[in-house]
């Protein structure tokens, strides 16, 4: 039987000889690229066969409740589900519109169930309250109910989405947040913050222009954030009910940024959000944009064994934004200046930290005893650029400071080319509000009950 499967195995795939060693495995892989591994000396037999028409689960959402404890009502969702005639059963789950939006393709439906513990239904329902959800239903908030059918043989096949909007619940008092802008530079945005008496708490954060909508479509799901407002308040600035200033440094010059001020009333119900525009001076003159390049000290740190080069890069008043990287003396001589110019002015939208502004004054990770080159080019206020400035240097076979093995060494530069990436400047800070964090280790969670209405019959 063993080799009658392994040549219909060859066949399948079109192979006509064996190698040496037989398989014993046999790997099936969906899409997505998960495989689903089978023992060959436990395979009996592989066919083919059909299976006619849709195999889903359509899903009618009839009733939405909110929690109110005064009047004894828990979040639920009345709902009906009608399998279709090829669908001999199915799996179903509430969800957060973030991780819906993730879920769009059967592939990934038959990926989400896989990942969570969810049993198949084997009838249909008129009038089902779903209950028992892992996260509690904020108001006048979208969700989605999912559903993925399987037919007689097990095979996850169609799924289906329905959203609906839970109800909102009316606001203690009017809950509002004053705002006004203090002072606004080329890098540094000041606003100052007025709850008024009903406000229990309110944060704010910012974000460049369409930024937080973006963030929010990739996180959201993963972060377990029901709306924008959640996002607002895990990671902006957190006020209390009285006048509170925030301050945001680092910004970038002549940058559109909307500033996301979320508040709430004493039972923790959100207010409308406040976004408020705000575009950061422009940096610079109207003269040449020069930058000018100092080759400093070296330094060797043991505990890393690494060899560094401290480069300053300084921009005159008239640089609006200029960028900078060092070298292999290669690359200068195969490119010539005109690739080093090409390389600097080249966009890269992916790396936050490839437009400079300020004197930047940094360690490279070079090798020593080589030749390199520093490069920089600044562009004025009108997007002229200035002049490329190239400085040759050759690193010393010793460096000139020996740092012990039990001193701590920062995250240095790489010497260029990296395009596309920021590890150029991997020793920029990047924990500013408004930025996810993109450590952190997450899980995909979801469970509900599902009772119906004229039977007391619990579904898990």
């Amino acid at each position: 039987m063993k080799k009658y499967i392994l040549l219909l195995i060859c066949a399948l795939m079109g192979v006509t000889t064996f190698a040496q060693q037989e398989p014993n495995r046999m790997l099936i892989t969906n899409k997505l690229g998960n495989i689903t591994p089978f023992r060959i000396d436990n395979v009996d037999s592989i066919y083919f066969t059909t299976v006619e028409g849709r195999v889903a689960a359509d899903v009618e959402v009839k009733e939405v409740y909110i929690k109110n404890e005064t009047e004894g009502i828990k979040d639920m969702v009345v709902i009906g589900v009608k399998r279709t005639e090829a669908c001999a059963a199915y799996k179903i789950a509430c969800l957060k519109k973030s991780m819906a939006d993730k879920i769009d393709s059967d592939n990934m439906a038959e990926y989400y169930f896989n990942l969570n513990d969810h049993s198949l239904y084997y009838q249909d329902f008129e009038n089902a309250q779903m209950t028992g959800f892992e996260f509690a239903f904020s108001p006048n908030t979208e969700y989605y109910i999912l559903t993925l059918g399987y037919d007689q043989y097990g095979t996850p096949c169609e799924m289906q989405k329905v959203a609906f909007t839970t109800p909102n619940i009316p606001l203690v008092g009017s809950p509002s947040v004053g705002y006004e802008e203090i002072s606004v530079t080329s890098d540094v945005i000041t606003f100052a913050f007025k709850p008024n008496a009903d406000v229990k708490g309110f944060a704010a954060t910012i974000f460049k222009k369409g930024e937080a909508e973006n963030q929010f479509a990739m996180w959201g799901g993963f972060m377990g954030f029901t709306c924008m407002g959640d996002m607002i308040k895990a990671f902006g600035y957190q006020g209390a009910s009285n006048d509170t200033t925030f301050t945001w440094p680092s910004m970038e010059p002549n940058t559109e940024y909307e500033i996301y001020v979320q508040c709430w009333d004493v039972n923790g119900t959100f207010a409308d959000m406040i976004i408020i525009p705000i575009t950061t001076k422009k940096l610079g003159g109207e003269g040449t944009a020069e930058v000018a390049i100092e080759i400093k000290e070296t330094k060797y740190w043991e505990a890393y064994d690494q060899f560094t080069q401290r480069v300053v890069f300084t921009p005159n008043e008239n640089v609006s934004l200029y960028r900078a990287s060092l070298f292999d003396y290669s690359f200068l001589e195969e490119h010539g200046t005109e690739g080093i110019m090409e390389y600097l002015k080249a966009d890269m939208k992916d790396n936050p930290y490839w437009n400079l502004y300020k004197t930047d004054d940094d360690f490279w990770k070079l090798e020593p005893n080589k030749k390199f080159v520093a490069a920089a080019i600044g562009q004025n206020i009108n997007g002229e650029w200035g002049p490329l400035n190239v400085k040759e240097f050759v690193t010393p076979v010793n460096a000139d400071i020996i740092e012990p093995a039990n001193t701590y060494a920062p995250l240095m530069n790489n010497v260029a080319p990296m395009k596309g990436t920021a590890a150029r400047f991997a020793n920029k800070e990047n924990i500013k509000k408004g930025v996810i964090p993109d450590n952190l280790s997450l899980q995909i969670k979801a469970c509900s009950l599902l009772t119906n209405k004229s039977t007391p019959l619990i579904i898990r």
